[in-house]
């Protein structure tokens, strides 16, 4: 996983591409290429990934913090939304440009813990990495009809997306989680993310067992749970490791 940050960043920028595609017997081979754009995703990720690589000891920590520095000199100079201060989701590598007018909750927010991870690591560089964080609000994202987050918000059209992220066992809760954290959204919002779903909604293969309501810190919510050759287990949205378990990079939820 490192070398894969280490060797295909952007070296001018320090910004990760999104994907490559590999050759048929060397990467670069026939049918093998770079993109040259990233998320902003990407770019939170790989500020974990330096962390953890000093940890590691692949680099050194003088290492990790000149390319963290790098990477968000690189950001700084980004064209963002101007409302929020939030990035867009996507951008040109090369040539530093928005490939896209979509703000996205769920990508800003793993930026957004990448610079806590960075910050935390290394205290030298928590003013650069406050300067974003102090700017970004996640109430920008939140619709306190649902009192649930928004997919995101289109710019060019100054609308937000059709629908919310509204599973809980998925990849946002921790994002979601960090909004709480930071008073940007009311503790509430947690308890309005479904756990199981309606017996009515049909799409469902399995009607969850124990759908009652529950009570947790004051707030009221469904409960219940699904079960698969007696184990119990809550789902993820497309029922996928990755949506239930990338939280866990950052969030303690034992405790």
């Amino acid at each position: 996983t490192w070398r894969y940050f280490d060797e295909i960043i952007d070296r001018e920028h320090q910004l990760p591409p999104d994907n490559i595609q590999m050759g048929k017997e060397e990467p670069l081979d026939e049918g093998g290429y770079i993109m040259d754009y990233t998320n902003v995703t990407n770019v939170g990720l790989y500020l974990m990934c330096l962390a953890a690589a000093e940890d590691l000891g692949f680099i050194t920590r003088e290492d990790a913090v000149k390319r963290i520095r790098m990477t968000l000199s690189t950001l700084k100079g980004l064209d963002c939304q101007k409302d929020s201060g939030f990035l867009y989701n996507y951008y040109d590598t090369t040539q530093l440009e928005s490939t896209s007018y979509f703000v996205s909750f769920v990508d800003s927010g793993w930026l957004a813990a990448g610079l806590y991870v960075a910050k935390g690591a290394y205290p030298e560089i928590s003013k650069e990495c406050d300067e974003f964080l102090f700017r970004w609000n996640f109430s920008f994202f939140y619709d306190p009809v649902d009192q649930q987050m928004f997919h995101g918000y289109y710019d060019q059209l100054k609308v937000y997306s059709d629908y919310h992220y509204s599973t809980f066992f998925t990849e946002p809760r921790v994002i979601s989680a960090m909004a709480i954290a930071r008073g940007d959204v009311p503790q509430e919002h947690w308890f309005r993310m479904v756990r199981t779903f309606p017996e009515e909604f049909s799409w469902q293969s399995e009607v969850p067992s124990q759908r009652f309501i529950k009570t947790t810190m004051g707030y009221r919510y469904y409960g219940g749970y699904y079960e698969w050759k007696d184990l119990r287990y809550v789902p993820s949205w497309g029922g996928s490791m990755f949506e239930a378990l990338m939280p866990t990079m950052v969030l303690d939820e034992k405790n």
